[in-house]
């Protein structure tokens, strides 16, 4: 995704950096206060310096940039209920939404190409987290919120 984004913004003075597990948070935080116009990431590494784990982990300046945030893009998002995410993706949600200042300017995409709802599990009263993430979407939306959902 990064690389597709440095690619579409050649010659301008928008690029992305892009922060995961596995690599070095110290290096992804001096990539960080380049202040990149996007910042592509996976929920844990967001949650991380965002200031949910350990201390040394934080980056203040991406906390800090909450404020003026304009987009937030969720991809996979059938994914990011697996796994034991969607408590870190609450959390980090809740934060986003408190922090940013324009909150009638930001916009959420939400983007999944294989989330369904599955009949089964609504005949055996329904999956908790899979009703918690709906209904996340729902606030999203009532909170003026641009919501899609491939």
């Amino acid at each position: 995704v990064q690389a597709h984004i440095n690619a579409v913004a050649a010659g301008t003075p928008v690029y992305a950096e892009c922060v995961v597990g596995g690599m070095s948070s110290q290096k992804q935080k001096r990539l960080l206060r380049r202040h990149p116009a996007i910042v592509v990431g996976t929920p844990g590494r967001i949650f991380a310096l965002l200031g949910f784990g350990e201390e040394e982990d934080r980056c203040d300046w991406l906390k800090a940039s909450l404020k003026g945030l304009r987009h937030l893009v969720l991809d996979e998002a059938d994914r990011l209920i697996e796994g034991g995410h969607f408590k870190d993706l609450t959390k980090t949600l809740e934060l986003v939404y408190s922090s940013v200042e324009r909150k009638q300017q930001l916009q959420t995409f939400v983007f999944s190409a294989t989330l369904t709802l599955d009949p089964r599990l609504q005949r055996q009263g329904g999956s908790g987290e899979l009703k918690d993430f709906l209904v996340l979407l729902f606030l999203l939306v009532i909170n003026n919120c641009t919501i899609i959902v491939q």
